[in-house]
C-alpha cells in the first residue's frame, strides 16, 4: 500500500474506479490492462490524500509530462568509483503519464560518472527504438550529458565515442529534444539505475514492476 494514502481512500477510489471501467466496457469502450488500472487507482488516491493536507502557497516539483504527441525519455547513472563500475536506469511514458517501457542495466567496468551518464543516454535510446516511438523528449539530470547531446554530441572526454553512438541512434527518430531537470523530476531513472544487479539489460514494456510502481504514481500527481 502507498504510504501517503489512507486505506479507506484507497478502497473508495478503486471500487469507484472499477465501476468506471466496468461503464466503458458495457458500452463497448476500450479499458486499461490490470497494471495500469492500478496506476491510475494510485495517482487519484494520492492526488485526493494530497489535496486534503495542502497547505496553501506550497508547490511541489516532479515529473513534467512531454507535449502532445511526444514521449518523454528519462535517463540517470549510478557509478561507484570505488568498483569502477556503473549502472543505467531508463524509462518512457507517453504524454498522459502512462508507463511504456523500462530498462536497468549494470557496467561492471566504467572509469568515470561521465561516461556512466552518457551510457544511460544511450540505453534510453536503444530502448525507444524497441518501443518504436518517434517524437522524444529526453530529461536527464546530468548537465553534461544534456549540453553535449544539444551541441550535435560532440565531445572530447573519455566518453566520445558513446556520444557518438547516442548521435547516431537519434537518427531514427523524427525529433529528439534535450532537457536537463532536477533529480526530483527524474526519480524514476534514479531508481531504476540503482535496481540494476548485474551486466544484461532487463527490459520492462507495457507494465512496470512492482518496486518502480510507487514513484510512477508519485509523478503523475504532481505532473
Amino acid at each position: 500500500m502507498l504510504p501517503e494514502v489512507d486505506r479507506n481512500d484507497l478502497i473508495a477510489v478503486a471500487v469507484w474506479y472499477n465501476w468506471w471501467e466496468r461503464r466503458k466496457a458495457t458500452h463497448g469502450e476500450a479499458i486499461q490492462s490490470p497494471a495500469r488500472t492500478a496506476q491510475s487507482i494510485s495517482a487519484l488516491t494520492l492526488n485526493y490524500s494530497r489535496a486534503k493536507k495542502k497547505k496553501p502557497g506550497i508547490d511541489r516539483h516532479g515529473w513534467v509530462k512531454p507535449k502532445d504527441n511526444f514521449v518523454k525519455l528519462n535517463v540517470d547513472a549510478g557509478f561507484s568509483a570505488d568498483a569502477g563500475s556503473g549502472s543505467t536506469g531508463a524509462i518512457l511514458r507517453d504524454d498522459r503519464g502512462g508507463f511504456l517501457a523500462a530498462s536497468c542495466c549494470g557496467i561492471p567496468f566504467i572509469s568515470d560518472p561521465s561516461s556512466a551518464e552518457a551510457r544511460a543516454l544511450r540505453d534510453g535510446l536503444i530502448l525507444v527504438g524497441q518501443v518504436g516511438c518517434n517524437r522524444i523528449e529526453v530529461n536527464s539530470d546530468c548537465m553534461d550529458v544534456i549540453e553535449v547531446m544539444n551541441q550535435g554530441g560532440n565531445s572530447f572526454g573519455p566518453a566520445a565515442a558513446i556520444y557518438e553512438e547516442c548521435s547516431m541512434l537519434c537518427h531514427s527518430f523524427t525529433e529528439v529534444v534535450f532537457s536537463h531537470f532536477p533529480r526530483e523530476a527524474n526519480m524514476a531513472a534514479h531508481v531504476l539505475a540503482r535496481h540494476s544487479e548485474g551486466p544484461e539489460s532487463i527490459v520492462w514494456l507495457d507494465d512496470p514492476h512492482d518496486f518502480i510502481f510507487s514513484v510512477l504514481a508519485n509523478d503523475v500527481t504532481v505532473m
